[in-house]
């Protein structure tokens, strides 16, 4: 049997935060891809998310509610209502992730989107209306990130994001407030009950404000991953951590 490599994306974008609300959109996706760089299995997800606070620096968000991704949240996310081909998110994010499957990187990229970001191939563009141009971007990371990890061609792609905002804290005179989204993402790949590989990765991404509920964070610059950060995370520093 032929071994596959499982890889995983996570981009996060802070910059739509304003005085009085930390806005999240997070774009995930796995994948397994052979030793030609044919994608096999592809999942696109994606969680769009806020905690507000007032001009006192207080958080008025229940931190207790964790959020759900826009694949959990099915016909509830609402596009569908309002998309011209009366697709949901969660449908043309799939559309184009079956789309992915068969092809290279290059022949995705060449073959699916228009100098817009929108569908170009027909049959893409009757299941997807939405800008695509952010998730090709992801699937083309998430293949960069691939490695051997012990999946072979027929497992089952599989992806687990488990998103929360309890870590969130008030604002103080004397210390800045955080709005914070804390993320633990797997991808696995199953043979049967059999889990054939793991890519686990976790993203504290946080918005700073002071205690009159100003930014203070640089929204410009995008979180990145517990993996991303690498030795930049700071456990080791903690002591008894050796790895």
């Amino acid at each position: 049997d032929e071994s596959v490599k499982t890889g995983l994306y996570i981009g996060t974008n802070i910059s739509d935060s304003k005085t009085g609300t930390a806005s999240y959109d997070v774009t995930v996706v796995a994948v397994t891809v052979d030793q030609n760089g044919i994608i096999t299995g592809c999942i696109i997800d994606s969680l769009g998310t806020s905690v507000a606070f007032d001009e006192n620096g207080i958080i008025t968000s229940d931190l207790t509610v964790a959020p759900m991704t826009k694949n959990e949240l099915g016909t509830n996310y609402g596009m569908g209502k309002i998309s011209p081909i009366g697709k949901e998110w969660n449908e043309q994010a799939a559309a184009l992730a079956n789309y992915a499957v068969g092809k290279t990187v290059d022949e995705l990229k060449n073959g699916a989107l228009n100098e817009s970001g929108k569908a170009k191939d027909a049959d893409l563009a009757a299941s997807a209306t939405i800008y695509l141009g952010g998730y090709v971007s992801g699937i083309e990371a998430a293949v960069a990130n691939a490695q051997f990890l012990g999946a072979t061609a027929g497992d089952e792609l599989k992806l687990a994001i488990i998103p929360g905002i309890g870590s969130s804290t008030a604002a103080t005179a004397e210390k800045d407030g955080t709005a914070q989204l804390d993320m633990d993402v797997a991808v696995v790949t199953m043979n049967g009950d059999v889990i054939t590989s793991c890519y686990i990765d976790a993203l504290q991404a946080k918005v700073n404000f002071d205690a009159t509920g100003t930014i203070t964070t640089d929204l410009t610059a995008a979180p990145q991953t517990k993996n991303e950060l690498g030795e930049g995370y700071g456990m080791k520093a903690w002591g008894g951590a050796i790895a």
